[in-house]
């Protein structure tokens, strides 16, 4: 089969949470020329003082750079509103020594503003997510001056890590709800999907055929794993199942250079049933990472891969999903870019022959 040039990880569409769209580009520029002025001009000032200056400043041009991406509507006319509020309280506080009343109140209601948003299904990205962390920034370096008391010190802690919480939470809730799953060309992809980035066009006869073929050869050669102990006994990793989501990898078909072969396909996909395992179908893999697969149906067999995925070493397995702040929890190896992977579902009344299945329909139609 003919090697296909490899992706680089900006030739996939991936969630809006692990990226900055161009059209924001010039508010995180904005933000971050205004820290260093700030930074440089203050710099007789007490480092503490600086910095709360500087992120209000960098926060204020920020959301005015943003504002400048988006079309005019209510939105943004709150951009440009909290944008020339922020620039105004710096500029105040870095002339009079005094900061303005109501700084903090204005942070937080801006941070609870954007989880809102959040909340309502929109996913983020990072430039939204990194005015957040500067507001919440400044917001603890603002309670942390003159806290003397225990109480006080506490008050400070408490609001800083909850508002990240909040804002993490959120961000995971706008990042999925806004996010689609059907593996189709030309969406937005939820967390953790990497989609080539292609046109997505409809498929020749040719290509309807081809994808007939491979889903006929695929239910053909694999009707015998039903049985998990001949999967087991043909060098399917059974037991690693529950960690992998049901996936049972067959380490000899790994890397072996033979790419969506219906004879020796490198992972089946099974489900809880009443009765046991039920096997849904059969995964395909590239050998390395960002190799495209071949997509002999056009746009009926679309490939995937998954980015910012996080690895857990003890025991082996997917751990999680890179979070909205761009942190793995302890104990995980973070993979930036998976190898590419197209699932074929056997699984009798499955609605689709290629891409996602739905835990509803499985929850339905299989069981738990």
């Amino acid at each position: 089969m003919m090697q296909l040039e490899r992706r680089g990880i900006d030739e996939y569409v991936i969630s809006p949470m692990y990226t900055a769209s161009d059209e924001h580009g010039l508010g995180l520029l904005l933000a971050l020329m205004s820290l260093a002025l700030s930074w440089y001009v203050l710099r007789q000032r007490s480092i503490g003082v600086r910095t709360s200056i500087g992120l209000l400043a960098a926060t204020g041009a920020g959301h005015l750079g943003l504002a400048l991406g988006h079309e005019p509507d209510a939105r943004t006319g709150a951009f440009v509103a909290f944008g020339f509020w922020a620039l105004y309280a710096a500029r105040r506080w870095a002339t009079t020594g005094t900061r303005m009343r109501g700084t903090v109140a204005g942070l937080v209601l801006s941070v609870l503003a954007y989880t809102g948003t959040l909340l309502s299904g929109e996913a983020p990205d990072q430039a939204g997510l990194i005015m957040k962390v500067l507001e919440i920034g400044a917001l603890g370096l603002i309670l942390g001056q003159g806290t003397e008391t225990k109480t006080q010190r506490l008050r400070q802690s408490a609001t800083v890590v909850s508002m990240t919480v909040v804002l993490g939470l959120a961000g995971w809730i706008g990042a999925f709800v806004g996010g689609g799953h059907t593996h189709e060309l030309g969406e937005t992809p939820g967390p953790g999907l990497a989609l080539p980035r292609l046109e997505p066009t409809p498929p020749t006869a040719e290509e309807r055929a081809a994808a007939d073929r491979l889903f006929e050869e695929t239910v053909a050669n694999i009707a015998r794993f039903d049985d998990v102990a001949v999967a087991a006994a043909e060098g399917y990793d059974v037991a690693s199942m529950g960690r992998l989501g049901g996936h049972a990898d067959n380490p000899a078909y790994t890397d072996d250079g033979r790419i969506l072969d219906p004879t020796r396909p490198e992972t089946l996909v099974y489900h809880p049933g009443p009765d046991g395992p039920v096997l849904l179908g059969a995964m395909y893999q590239t050998d390395e990472s960002g190799e495209p697969g071949p997509m002999v149906g056009g746009s009926l067999t679309v490939w995937h891969g998954h980015d910012h995925v996080c690895f857990g070493l003890l025991p082996p397995g997917l751990g999680s999903l890179g979070s909205p702040l761009g942190t793995c929890p302890l104990g995980t190896v973070t993979v930036a870019l998976t190898n590419e992977m197209i699932h074929v579902w056997t699984v009798d009344g499955a609605p689709s022959r290629f891409g996602d299945l739905d835990d509803e329909w499985l929850e339905e139609n299989i069981g738990s």
